[in-house]
């Protein structure tokens, strides 16, 4: 057993982290309410489903305490959907940047190459705020009386090109039960992550079954219509009805990983492979409500911590682990 603390990072970034917001704050004048700044004006804010439930409070939290004079509107999508919103609201917007409203994004994976091409296309690189948040994990659900136990990262992705893939080409001795793959969409952050990194841009071969939601994901997996791949932030919420199987690897070296669960710690400890990168994304500008916010998530102890206390590896919370009594 090992325990989770928080380490004195925290004391030094929490002291440089309210005087930057301070300044922000503050400003050379009084706030023109109309327009655009870090904390004013108005933001819309695209957020991948798995995480708007973490990220409304926090809005709200930063809106009532730092930006009085900020509105922000969540939204829910997909990852896919979302990145398209961010480029072509942008393109499409012709009014002046100081008073129109900003757009950001927060998906659960970073950008896929063919999404960063078109920005660059459109020569928007420059333009492009890019601002880590957390580290979630993919994770490979079951129901509880599955017999899967685990798997490593090259039997998964050997069983997602195999046509009429069994059980025992996950877990060696599992049995010849047909397998099905569930995704929360062909557009979630999950499952661009599955074809970025596993299956090198290609698509998973059948039978696969993609659903509208995470909700509706859940429900098929705890049915036994499926193996769930989706990101563990949410799966993890429903454990009475699912779990995850251990997923061992082979590093570049070629030392053999044994499996482990994903789980805040393991994730912490870059013991599971498969990390899913919680990003926030604007082409709003550094002055803009979309940066405000986004910045104040990956640097405040208010939000990091929280993410962390709900299950996620903040990107800026540096953890000690002392073994438990």
């Amino acid at each position: 057993m090992i325990q989770l603390t928080y380490s004195t990072y925290w004391t030094i970034r929490k002291g440089l982290t309210a005087i930057l917001f301070l300044v922000m704050l503050s400003g050379c004048e009084p706030h023109d309410t109309s327009k655009n700044s870090p904390t004013s004006g108005s933001l819309i804010l695209y957020v991948d489903e798995t995480y708007v439930e973490l990220i409304r409070p926090l809005a709200d939290s930063f809106t009532t305490s730092y930006a009085p004079a900020m509105s922000i509107d969540i939204k829910t999508l997909q990852a896919r959907d979302a990145v398209e919103e961010l480029i072509n609201q942008h393109l499409a917007d012709t009014s002046l940047s100081n008073t129109a409203a900003a757009v950001g994004i927060i998906i659960g994976r970073e950008l896929l190459e063919d999404e960063r091409r078109i920005i660059g296309e459109r020569n928007l690189n420059q333009r492009l705020l890019e601002i880590p948040l957390a580290w979630d994990g993919l994770a490979l659900v079951v129901p509880n009386e599955s017999p899967l136990k685990e798997t490593t990262v090259a039997q998964l992705r050997e069983a997602l090109i195999t046509e009429d893939r069994r059980a025992n080409v996950l877990q060696e001795g599992s049995g010849n039960e047909q397998l099905r793959f569930v995704f929360t969409s062909p557009n979630s952050s999950s499952y661009g992550y599955v074809r970025e990194h596993l299956l090198k841009g290609d698509e998973p071969a059948s039978p696969a079954r993609w659903l509208g939601t995470a909700d509706s994901a859940i429900d098929q997996i705890a049915n036994g219509e499926g193996i769930g791949l989706m990101a563990w932030y949410r799966a993890h919420q429903d454990s009475v009805r699912l779990r995850t199987l251990k997923v061992g690897y082979a590093d570049s070296t070629g030392i053999i990983n044994p499996p482990v669960r994903v789980h805040t710690v393991s994730l912490v400890m870059d013991k599971y492979p498969m990390k899913l990168h919680v990003v926030g994304y604007s082409l709003a500008g550094t002055k803009s409500p979309a940066n405000g916010f986004l910045s104040w998530l990956a640097s405040s102890d208010i939000a990091q911590q929280q993410m962390a206390k709900k299950g996620l590896e903040p990107e800026n919370v540096r953890f000690t682990l002392i073994p438990s009594q």
